[in-house]
């Protein structure tokens, strides 16, 4: 009996061993992800923002996929330009570059922070370790951008509130101011949430850029703990994106 046992164990522990890489492979190995299915998980439906789908029936498009266009945003010369001096113009001014478009020579700090973020996240981060950081270093850019640009814009908010409460202004101009305001406050809030998503997100790839490979259309990875951390963190930069998009200077943006 004891003989029969110890033939048992040995064939066991043999399978065991036998088995053991492809067990290692199967732990560590994780479902790739393709550039297409994340595209098409970033398009808007209904109320859902980002979800990953199979897109299986839409091989033609897959096929002929070759990833966002960017938007062209070359270096221009800036010109400052006469600010409005009554008040109803300088309440409705708060708002330029924001709800209402620029000129690209007038938008000192939103034209400027577009052209720093329109290749932040693109496919080249994939297979390029320097482009990753270069993109940081932009993102860094965007970022003091943003800052000064913030700074400028509660400095106008002050004032004009200021002026308004001294001049006792109309009901009309005090409405427009408190929308206005609302739009700014929340453009500001959403910007900077943007910014720190892309940040976060090639922080992320700049740390795991040993591990996730491109292989074709697909992005692979060391395990499934590191696609769940990507997939979060790229599907936030989206969803920070898609509420950038309300602003309609920004809406050019595609990362």
């Amino acid at each position: 009996m004891r003989h029969i046992v110890s033939k048992t164990m040995f064939y066991l522990i043999g399978l065991i061993v036998l088995l053991s890489p492809n067990l290692v492979e199967a732990q560590s190995s994780s479902q790739p992800i393709s550039l297409f299915d994340l595209h098409m998980a970033s398009q808007t439906k209904g109320d859902q923002i980002f979800a990953l789908e199979n897109n299986s029936n839409t091989s033609e498009l897959r096929a002929s996929f070759t990833g966002p266009q960017e938007p062209h945003i070359p270096q221009v010369e800036f010109y400052e330009f006469d600010k409005p001096t009554h008040l109803q113009g300088q309440v409705e001014s708060l708002v330029h570059g924001i709800i209402i478009g620029l000129p690209p020579e007038y938008d000192h700090f939103g034209y400027e922070i577009r052209r720093h973020m329109k290749s932040i996240g693109n496919y080249d981060i994939y297979t390029k370790e320097e482009v990753v950081h270069e993109q940081l270093v932009n993102v860094k850019k965007a970022r003091v951008i943003f800052k000064h640009w913030q700074d400028q814009l509660n400095k106008e908010l002050d004032s004009v509130k200021t002026r308004i409460d001294g001049e006792s202004a109309e009901p009309k101009t005090r409405t427009t101011y408190k929308v206005n305001a609302g739009h700014l406050r929340a453009f500001m809030i959403e910007l900077q949430s943007w910014i720190n998503a892309n940040e976060a997100f090639l922080n992320f790839i700049k740390t795991n850029q040993a591990d996730i490979k491109l292989d074709g259309d697909d992005i692979r990875f060391a395990d499934n703990q590191q696609r769940d951390a990507f997939l979060s963190l790229y599907g936030a930069r989206e969803k920070a994106l898609v509420r950038m998009h309300r602003y309609d200077p920004f809406k050019v943006m595609v990362y």
